[in-house]
């Protein structure tokens, strides 16, 4: 039985390489998603570890919440700046240094030689970071130029330098909202640790004192970052730190705790991209397992003959079964296989596409982690095992003599009951969809996708009945243009309405996915446009600071 399933895999090679292609592709998304997630994350974990080698402890405020804001990001009180003098005074504390930077809501846009914001144009965040003397504990490293020392100087990333055609001595205009613009004096180039913009963010530094100015944080500082004598453990400043503030309002931590803390919201900030690949392998492996799932179907018609000689000659069903299923899982692997390699290389063309948006990655190489290489190839065949368990067992059914025609193949249940299970189903889905839609849900995320995978899989259900109607009223003008080869086309749909529905569905997911996202790009430009037309209908022209951002 070996033997013959090799054969058969070599007789109909072609089209089980074919078949292949869409596990090849779902396992491609799958695996480039964990390769770039994996690359992601060890690179800013080992930028942070040895940009912030030297923090031994960190003191900042505890977290807060916006009232009537579910689902915020949780923010961070500031601390009295008063803090710095005690905690230098604790035993064991080599030096401290406050550090103070501005939010998301606060963006600092430099302006370039051209006139134009620098970064801001393409979503990345903009920052203002306060320059420290101590090298140990600032991440920051002076380029070309020195750092700032008044309050009228700036310093800005390497990127942002060369972005803007900025040149050290020149006048620099920031943007600082909602506050004016200023004027600052370039007296420095930066990087962060090794790489010239961290994570695409534009960074700008001045002195404590005038991103104090600029935040509003006058006498209040964002953390305080120590360091530890020579001899003293991490562990005993900060056990010693947290005693003597211990009546404040504020959280001690690690240096260690300290960088998993960033790491983890840069890996937050980067989960779209997580999520968008996943969600595309998922489909992927869905349109793999229906196309299998028609590919074994209809081979295994075709060689019913074959499979009735089979156990015409002593062949058991078991056998015939495991003959099937070997040839699937035959399938899977080579898919999955291929499907890694191809997501390894679609995590080198994501990073190479993030670097060319300015989302720069540190260096290294990309993370291959085993257990990428193990999913991906599990998957894969997992999948395909299961698209090809339903025409395996049919396979196994054929009787030895009175299975020689096609028809034998298959045992469906009647159409009455398909069609009334769909109906059920598409009537469950809409309802959960609806309950999704209503507002005073707090997490409808789960109702609507449970309502649209329910309402797919009615449809998908009852797709054999719906193949009747749709061939009369589709074939009716084919059959009129082609002559005879229109009616026999529309009569060999309508003679197998469920190999015709099953062929279908694998096109139904692409087009569905299509319509999905023109549905959705196309409600938010008109949800946007409605609002500017709303606001400023009236307006024949808007001016504004350049960049979108500060006064005029």
């Amino acid at each position: 039985m070996l033997r013959i399933t090799l054969r058969g895999l070599r007789a109909h090679l072609l089209r089980f390489l074919l078949t292949g292609i869409a596990i090849v592709l779902g396992v491609t998304f799958l695996v480039g998603s964990f390769v770039i997630t994996d690359t992601i994350k060890a690179a800013f974990n080992d930028l942070f570890a040895k940009a912030t080698n030297g923090t031994d402890a960190v003191v900042q405020g505890v977290e807060s919440r916006s009232v009537g804001a579910p689902g915020e990001d949780v923010g961070r009180q500031p601390i009295p700046e008063s803090i710095l003098a005690a905690v230098k005074r604790v035993p064991g504390v080599a030096n401290a240094v406050v550090d103070v930077e501005t939010t998301t809501d606060q963006p600092v846009t430099v302006i370039g030689h051209d006139h134009k914001p620098i970064g801001g144009t393409a979503g990345t965040p903009q920052f203002a970071f306060n320059w420290t003397d101590d090298a140990a504990l600032n991440p920051w490293r002076i380029a070309h130029g020195r750092p700032p020392r008044t309050g009228d100087e700036i310093v800005v990333d390497a990127q942002t330098a060369r972005d803007g055609h900025l040149a050290l001595g020149t006048e620099v205009l920031v943007n600082e909202a909602p506050r004016p613009a200023r004027h600052y004096r370039l007296v420095g180039v930066a990087s962060f640790g090794r790489v010239d913009r961290p994570l695409g963010a534009t960074g700008a530094l001045f002195t404590t004192r005038e991103v104090q100015r600029i935040t509003g944080l006058d006498g209040r500082v964002d953390r305080i970052l120590e360091r530890a004598s020579p001899g003293v453990s991490a562990d005993t400043v900060h056990t010693r730190i947290a005693a003597a503030l211990r009546a404040e309002p504020v959280e001690v931590l690690t240096g260690a705790q300290y960088r998993t803390q960033q790491s983890d919201a840069i890996r937050k900030a980067l989960n779209f991209l997580y999520i968008f690949l996943t969600v595309f392998g998922a489909v992927g492996l869905l349109v793999g397992a229906f196309i299998i799932f028609n590919t074994f179907t209809i081979v295994l018609a075709q060689r019913t003959r074959e499979l009735a000689l089979l156990r015409a000659i002593g062949a058991s069903p078991g056998q015939v079964r495991r003959s099937v299923r070997l040839e699937a899982a035959a399938v899977g692997l080579v898919g999955g296989v291929a499907g890694v390699g191809g997501g390894i290389g679609l995590a080198v063309g994501l990073r190479a596409i993030l670097d060319a948006v300015g989302l720069q990655l540190p260096g290294g190489s990309l993370v291959i982690a085993p257990r990428t290489v193990v999913l991906g190839i599990v998957v894969g065949t997992a999948v395909t095992l299961v698209a090809a368990l339903v025409p395996s067992r049919r396979a196994a059914r054929i009787a030895p003599v009175a299975a020689m025609r096609e028809s034998a193949i298959e045992q469906p249940l009647p159409l009455r009951r398909r069609a009334v299970a769909g109906l059920l189903a598409v009537a469950a889905g809409v309802a959960v969809l609806l309950v999704g839609l209503e507002s005073h849900i707090t997490d409808n995320t789960f109702y609507v996708a449970a309502g649209a995978l329910a309402i797919f899989a009615g449809v998908f259900v009852a797709s054999p009945v719906l193949v009747g109607p749709a061939v009369v009223v589709l074939g009716a003008p084919i059959r009129r243009l082609r002559g005879v080869s229109g009616r026999l086309a529309r009569d060999n749909a309508r003679r197998n309405p469920r190999r015709s529905a099953f062929t279908a569905v694998a096109l139904t997911l692409g087009v569905a996915l299509v319509g999905f996202i023109t549905i959705i790009g196309a409600s938010f430009k008109q949800t946007i446009a409605g609002a500017l037309d709303t606001q400023l209908g009236a307006t024949d022209y808007f001016i504004s600071a350049s960049g979108g951002s500060g006064t005029l």
